[in-house]
Order: structure tokens, then sequence, then C-alpha cells
């Protein structure tokens, strides 16, 4: 049993903070409701993580922001700031999701909130009493008004928000560093830049590059294996594989899981099924993500290389991008973050032929 396995099984749930129910009159309810913002790792993983841990929750709609950041709808008055799930939409009240989205925004225009404080020059931090509140800033309008050298480059932590300038490199290491302090791996860190008056997955410059690369790769190591654990989980619980389940389950991804079925009846090899990810040395200090595709691997995580095992027992490695351009239909990207893909079958000998040859294969 390894860390994780003994992290879900030993684990005894700490009971949630009161909150107050929403009110069933929809004429109450919509003054309150507001958009959430939050990373796409924590709502995609939301139903599977309450599936495993017997919590009956399912996977809230959202709207992508930028990059691993998503607009959740929350209700909130008081004290309570309530993440709505799938099913309060048309049958608790008689709205769809996505009608609410342009109303939330609104009534988050209507709050008022402190300023951002200067905590070095160049860096800005928002924070207060309410863990949510602080990436809800990132739909307003002053963070896009701080004075910093280049495009503003939001960093999402938990319950703060950090802004630095897209070329202030001091500024930019400071929030790094402040993140990974301030961050743990259950709720990680994402980052955005503002660019052209609209939010974007931030790209690093190449003084930054590495240190930023760094950092997400612990982050994404735990991710995928914490997706893994749940999944495997799951279908060993028997939560996976019936019917009535599938039917409720909103993941197109937890839908193809849940079919699975050795010939014979039986639940299948869930570890050899899911292809493993990890960081490899690729000289000079620097790691690089990698994946192994076994034959009998149904899911790969996304990964820089990719590590090839024909039924023959060959093995050989090539690039990402190159293994996309040669043998795209062999693999089906599915509606998880961070990315994996559905093997739809294996590699054909053109295939595999054409992947042995490229000049750019690893090793």
């Amino acid at each position: 049993m390894n860390f994780f396995r003994k992290l879900f099984s030993n684990r005894k749930t700490p009971p949630a903070p009161a909150q107050k129910n929403p009110p069933r009159e929809w004429d109450l309810a919509r003054t309150h409701i507001i958009p959430r913002v939050t990373t796409r790792f924590d709502l995609e993983t939301y139903g599977l993580r309450g599936m495993a841990l017997g919590r009956g929750m399912e996977r809230p709609p959202y709207r992508v922001l930028a990059g691993g950041l998503a607009v959740a709808l929350s209700w909130c008055e008081g004290d309570s700031d309530r993440l709505l799930g799938p099913d309060i939409f048309g049958n608790y009240w008689p709205v769809d999701a996505e009608s609410c989205f342009p109303l939330a925004l609104d009534n988050l225009g209507r709050m008022t909130w402190a300023p951002f404080e200067r905590v070095s020059p160049g860096l800005f931090l928002w924070s207060g009493p309410n863990p949510h509140d602080a990436a809800r800033q990132l739909l307003g309008e002053e963070v896009r008004r701080l004075d910093v050298r280049g495009n503003p480059v939001a960093f999402v932590c938990g319950s703060a928000l950090l802004v630095a300038g897209s070329e202030d490199l001091a500024a930019l290491k400071s929030a790094l560093a402040q993140v990974q302090k301030r961050a743990t791996e259950m709720e990680g860190f994402e980052a955005c830049e503002l660019r052209g008056g609209g939010w974007e997955a931030y790209v690093p410059s190449a003084a930054f590059e590495q240190k930023w690369r760094s950092a997400r790769q612990k982050l994404l190591s735990f991710q995928y294996a914490e997706q893994a654990e749940l999944w495997e989980m799951l279908i060993e619980q028997g939560m996976l594989g019936r019917e009535e389940d599938a039917a409720k389950e909103a993941d197109a991804f937890a839908h193809f899981l849940m079919k699975l079925e050795d010939d014979d009846g039986e639940e299948p090899d869930t570890a050899a099924m899911l292809g493993t990810w990890e960081l490899v040395s690729s000289g000079w200090g620097v790691k690089e993500s990698r994946c192994t595709w076994r034959p009998e691997c149904l899911v790969l995580p996304q990964a820089e290389r990719v590590q090839v095992t024909t039924e023959a027992g060959e093995s050989f490695e090539v690039r990402w991008g190159d293994l996309m351009q040669v043998a795209s239909g062999a693999l089906q990207q599915q509606s998880v973050y961070p990315s994996w893909f559905k093997v739809l079958r294996p590699l054909d000998p053109g295939e595999l032929k054409a992947l042995v040859a490229l000049p750019s294969r690893v090793g």
C-alpha cells in the first residue's frame, strides 16, 4: 500500500464547516450567486474524491478562465460560501447553470473589496477572511490597474492572490517563492497573464522558465498520482462498473473507466491499466516528464516524453508532440485536467517504424 492509498484508507474525514442551505425561492437566491475562481484540478477531481471518501458529490459546472484556472458558481451569504453542484440547477432552482454565469458576474460587480497590498516593489497581495475571495479578484478591475512592469501575472494559491509584472524577474521570483510556501499539494497553485484584455495561460520568459517549470513539475507529479489513485480506489471498491452510477456521472472519462471489465467479467488490473507519469533527468540538471505506454495500458497521462514498449518487449522513447503527429488516431484526449488520453488501439507496424526512425527520438 503506497502513500496515497494509506492517505485515503486511514484518514478520517474532518467535518465540513457548517454551511447554510440556499433558499428554494429563486428570487431570494439569485442575488447571492457569485463566481468562484479555483483550479481545474480541484473541480475535475471533486466528484471522484467525494466518491472515494464516501460522499455523494459530482463535478460542479464551470467555465475555463485560463490554463488551469476555472470559474464555478457559489451561493454566498454571511459566512456561507457554498460551491454549487449540477444537482441544484433545474431541480432545486428552475434555471440551468450556464444562464447563471452572467448573473453571478453582475452580482460580483456590485460587491466592494479591500484594495491590494503592496508587499514589495512590483509585487501585490490580496488576502481576506473568506479564502475564496482572493481568486475572485481576477474578475474585477483593480487587478488590471496595478502598477507592475509588463503584463499583470497573477498567482492563485489558496486564500491568496499574488500579482507581479511579466517583465519584473525579481517580483516574479518573490511571488513564486511565496506561493510555494503557502500552497499545499491538495490546493496547488496556478498562474495566468493578462494579455489583450483577457486572462491567458501563463507562459514564462526564458529567464524565469526553469524556476517555474520545476515548481509546476512537482505539482503535476502529485496531481497525476492522486488522480490515478482515486480511479484505482473507485474500481476496487466496486463503485465503478455499475450502470446506475455511470448514468449519474458527468465526466466522460469516468464513463469510460466505469465500463472497463476484462473479458471474464473480472475487474481490470488498474495499476497496469494506467500509464505512469514520472520525472527523469535530461542532462544539465534539467528534468522532463515521461509517461509509459505498455501494451496493457488503456489510458496515458500527457508528458513531454513517452516510453513505448511493444508487444515484442522492445522499448524506445519519443517526444509527445512527435507521437501525436505520427499516431494521433491511436489516442483520444479525455475531459480531465491535467490531461489524460484514452488508448483507442495499439500502434500499428507503420506507426512504430516511423516513430523509431524519427531523428528526434529520445536516447
